[in-house]
Order: structure tokens, then sequence, then C-alpha cells
């Protein structure tokens, strides 16, 4: 889970991979704690082991007295190559982006699946930039998307 624990407010959290790893889980973020996440890849390899997604972006609302606010997050993942993720029985092999801003440029995914959207399920706004997504697959008989599966902005 990507959350700031400080009670110093950061609009921005910047992430820089140094190396390859496998993912032990799925990233979480905690849209509430940030305006703004950039993942820079440097070139390296993030593997799911065929057994996890690698971010997940979810809506948090707020009610403040039956004012419901939406926060909207805006991540960047730049340079990174996003390889063997699996949404298993959800959606979103790689991503799942639910009402926030995300952006993907000079990436690669390739080889992940998820019951729909095999590489990313989006209900916010995607933009992708110079990025390849190859090798990926809806693994669900009805699963929508077999690289993306858009109920929101591309």
């Amino acid at each position: 889970m990507l959350t700031n624990e400080s009670s110093n407010y950061a609009p921005t959290l910047t992430v820089n991979i140094v190396s390859g790893f496998k993912l032990r889980d799925t990233t979480s973020i905690n849209v509430t704690s940030f305006d703004k996440v950039i993942i820079n890849g440097s070139g390296n390899t993030i593997d799911g082991d065929n057994k996890f997604k690698f971010l997940s972006i979810d809506t948090a609302s707020a009610n403040f007295h039956a004012n419901i606010v939406y926060y909207n997050t805006e991540v960047v993942i730049n340079n990174t190559n996003i390889v063997n993720c699996s949404g298993g029985v959800s959606v979103g092999g790689v991503i799942y982006n639910s009402n926030n801003t995300l952006t993907i440029i000079n990436s690669t995914l390739n080889h992940n699946n998820a019951t729909s959207g095999g590489a990313i399920s989006n209900g916010g706004n995607l933009t992708t930039i110079n990025t390849t997504i190859i090798n990926i697959r809806a693994t669900n008989e009805r699963g929508y998307g077999g690289a993306i599966y858009n109920y929101g902005v591309v």
C-alpha cells in the first residue's frame, strides 16, 4: 500500500525502481494520500509471478455532511516493463484503475491476464504513449477487453 503516514501533506510521490523484482502481492495506492504518483521504472522489469496484479488504484470517497467528495489521483508509469501479472478472478491483470487518471509512457505490458481487461481495467482516464501491450488475454469466456477493459475514457 502506497500511503502517506506523515502529518505533512505531500502532493506528489515519486517511486524510482532501481532493479527488477518479482511481486509478492498487489500494490495498492491510497488515493487520499497523494494528488500524483510517479513510478519511474528505469527500464527495469516487474514480474507478477503469474499470481499478482501490479497496481490497484481504487477510488476513495469521503462523506462530508452528505456531500460526497471523490478523490482523483494522477498516476504516471514511465519506462517500465511489466510481465506475468494476473488479476486471477478479478479484472485488470496489470492495473485496476477506478475513476483516476492513469498515464503509461514508454513501457511494455507483456504476458498478463485477468477475467476481463487482461492488462488494464480502466474506469477513469487512461492515456498510453509509446507503450506496447502484447500477449494479453481475458480468461473468462464472457470476459471483456483482451488487453483493455474500458468503462472510462481512453
